[in-house]
């Protein structure tokens, strides 16, 4: 019905839409988990879809999206400090030796989380969402660089109890996953540096690869979250 729908048109494989978030053709579900399909025939009855995909942006599915921005926006501006502090701990990564650091530091902070989040109970809500373990590839890109494994640490008390509530485990998955997006130039240095997806810089290569940064975007705007909780976190 047009009192419901925002826009019909033809879908396409990738296209930037509203507030710049990408709808992929993979993405088969839409925030309220009815695929698009259910959506089309709920709201514009009659319509048979064709080969050709088309895709209708619900009001509703619209403050969703909105919701998730306004969380993200809010947690961006709570975690800054820490993320200019890391940024300037980290230093400009022009050296081989400064990779090498950066690698170690990686895998301690990756392989705690990682452990403490593999024995997380994730809620229902995130249906077959998983978070993006990485720390193996860390380790075989420390393999490559010549560098010790540090040994095993247990992740922090306040972590396992961050995880133990979804707003809680919500703000630290933004942490997690919001990597990605800063892993994209950490990779363009590593290989400016001789580095490639097989050798050095495989923990790079996948997340620059990945899509998990989008879904977990649609999962912040889950009305259960607080966001004062996630921020702590």
């Amino acid at each position: 019905r047009s009192d419901r729908a925002i826009a019909l048109q033809p879908y396409v494989p990738e296209r930037t839409v509203g507030i710049g978030l990408r709808i992929s053709l993979t993405r088969a579900k839409l925030m309220t988990g009815r695929t698009r399909s259910d959506r089309v025939g709920q709201y514009a009855p009659g319509i048979i879809l064709p080969g050709e995909v088309l895709l209708v942006l619900m009001s509703d599915t619209a403050q969703t999206l909105e919701n998730s921005t306004l969380l993200r926006g809010y947690l961006r501006q709570h975690t800054a400090l820490a993320h200019r502090e890391l940024d300037r701990s980290m230093g400009v990564l022009d050296s081989m030796d400064r990779y090498g650091r950066y690698l170690r530091g990686q895998f301690i902070f990756r392989g705690t989380m990682e452990a403490a989040l593999a024995g997380a109970s994730l809620p229902g809500w995130f249906e077959d969402w998983r978070p993006q373990y990485i720390a193996d590839a860390v380790q075989m890109d420390m393999a490559d660089m010549g560098r010790p494994v540090p040994g095993a640490a247990g992740p922090p008390v306040d972590a396992l109890c961050h995880l133990a509530n979804p707003s809680g485990l919500a703000g630290v998955l933004y942490v997690l996953e919001g990597s990605s997006l800063g892993a994209r130039f950490t990779y363009r240095s590593a290989q400016a540096l001789g580095l490639s997806a097989t050798f050095g810089t495989r923990h790079l290569a996948l997340q620059s690869e990945s899509e998990n940064w989008q879904g977990f975007q649609y999962l912040l705007a889950h009305p259960g979250i607080d966001r004062e909780k996630a921020a702590d976190a």
